[in-house]
């Protein structure tokens, strides 16, 4: 009878040997293992079941700060495409609202200062364009 391949590691193959059966609680095994292994006191598995990790290491921050600074400068960036949007949906919906008399050159003065106010001011008087 041909000899099965070897179980990955976090695996190890069943008392029948006829499949390969993921590690338990906290124990690992390497590729092949026949068993898995109790992780140490103060130690627990990764997630794949195949090395013990001190838990001392877990809790300690070994990042040089870039993540977190990514992080920052992301949630900065978010906040600034944000407020810009919400400026450039407020400008066209006071344009809309206020500002229906037409294209002249003198419209466009009258515009600017609408939107000027917008930010100031709530109150807006259609008759104003």
């Amino acid at each position: 009878r041909p000899r099965p391949d070897p179980c990955t590691a976090g695996t190890y193959r069943s008392a029948d040997n006829t499949t390969c059966e993921q590690c338990e609680g906290n124990t690992i095994s390497q590729k092949g293992a026949s068993s898995c292994t109790p992780c140490d006191a103060g130690h627990i598995t990764n997630t794949a079941k195949t090395e013990c990790l001190s838990a001392t290491d877990l809790n300690t921050n070994k990042t040089d700060g870039k993540s977190s600074l990514r992080i920052a400068w992301s949630l900065a960036a978010v906040f600034f495409l944000t407020t810009v949007l919400v400026t450039i949906f407020a400008a066209r919906k006071c344009l809309r609202r206020n500002c229906s008399c037409g294209n002249t050159a003198g419209d466009a003065d009258k515009q600017t200062t609408l939107i000027s106010r917008k930010f100031s001011d709530t109150s807006h008087n259609a008759d104003e364009c």
